[in-house]
């Protein structure tokens, strides 16, 4: 009698569940639509500030090598570089020694891979801007004799990208 009860009890349930089937597509559609129109928008607003949170950690580590280790050992072998020779200076490749020459191209380097960074997203520019506009500007402006003197010799694309930010950052004022 007991699993008689319990069967005719399933059966009447089984039958509501049947009389209520629009009922249930209406409410998992209006979840779903809920699920997208609600919480996709925070999803992504939460990925997009979590990447630029990333990208300005990426600029302040980018900012803090120049004051550090190798990267500022460069920096001073390139000021010394710069002192003892005018860069602006005709074939002033002949004039520098290898050793001279390989610094000041190392250092480009690293421009050149700050640059392609910003221009990808993948480092902060208004953080990298905010502390380095007028030395990435500077550096750009002593360097270009050399750059293109580089170009002349070799390929033309040598430190597009640098050159690129140094003309937008000269172009475009920062804001306090």
């Amino acid at each position: 009698m007991m699993l008689q009860q319990s069967f005719s009890r399933l059966a009447e349930a089984y039958g509501f569940i049947v009389e209520q089937h629009d009922f249930l597509e209406t409410l998992a559609a209006g979840a779903t639509f809920f699920a997208l129109v609600v919480q996709l928008p925070i999803f992504l607003w939460g990925q997009k500030k979590r990447r630029k949170d990333e990208a300005v950690e990426r600029a302040f580590n980018l900012l803090e090598q120049f004051d550090r280790g190798d990267l500022a050992k460069l920096r001073s072998d390139v000021v010394q570089v710069k002192r003892k020779h005018n860069l602006s200076t005709p074939g002033i490749l002949g004039l520098l020694s290898s050793s001279e020459v390989s610094a000041l191209r190392e250092f480009m380097n690293y421009y050149e891979l700050m640059a392609i960074q910003m221009q990808k997203g993948r480092v902060d520019r208004a953080t990298f801007r905010l502390w380095w506009n007028n030395t990435l500007i500077k550096d750009w402006e002593d360097f270009r004799p050399l750059v293109q003197e580089l170009r002349a010799k070799g390929s033309k694309a040598l430190f597009v990208h640098w050159e690129r930010e140094a003309l937008l950052y000269q172009r475009k004022p920062k804001h306090s």
